[in-house]
């Protein structure tokens, strides 16, 4: 089973504007290359990061950095 373990702090810029900054890491990421092979485990954690982006752009934000299995994210 894949999840998306993510963290959310609010930043406040010089001109006062909020933004929250969206970290999320998948779980379970090196088990699962153990369990099905690199290929089958890296398709299943592109789905995951597919779906991760797309609800992102839903909620009006923008996915700034992806490094690995891991995403950041911007909501103004």
């Amino acid at each position: 089973m894949l999840a998306a373990a993510c963290y959310i702090p609010a930043v406040t810029t010089g001109g006062g504007q909020q933004y929250a900054i969206m970290f999320a890491d998948v779980s379970g990421s090196t088990s699962l290359y153990e369990k099905l092979g690199d290929q089958r485990a890296l398709a299943a954690i592109e789905a995951v990061l597919s779906e991760l982006r797309k609800s992102t752009e839903l909620q009006n934000g923008r996915v700034v950095k992806t490094i690995g299995d891991e995403v950041m994210a911007v909501f103004p």
